[in-house]
């Protein structure tokens, strides 16, 4: 229900503002992928993660990323996958 109230909010607003699974192609383009120039990933499932980039870039090749990840290990992983701006929010979090 949250969720749908921070929505409203936001588009009452005139805030543009789309809810769903990143990972899913109806869901980016919903959310106008193709006039994106940075798609930021910030959940803690590094699979779906690699997924909504993946997706991400088949609909928009050049789209930067930016992912928070909750790991050393999966910020080393996706850097391997080009997933261009990768931190660890803990790590963030220690240095601010």
């Amino acid at each position: 229900m949250a969720r749908a109230r921070a929505l409203r909010w936001l588009r009452e607003r005139g805030i543009p503002a789309v809810s769903g699974d990143a990972s899913d192609p109806g869901v980016l383009i919903q959310a106008h992928i193709a006039r994106a120039q940075m798609l930021v990933i910030a959940i803690s499932d590094t699979f779906r993660a690699r997924k909504m980039m993946d997706t991400a870039r088949t609909l928009k090749p050049d789209v930067e990323t930016v992912v928070r990840t909750h790991s050393d290990q999966a910020a080393a992983l996706l850097r391997k996958e080009k997933a261009g701006k990768v931190f660890v929010g803990e790590h963030e979090l220690a240095s601010a």
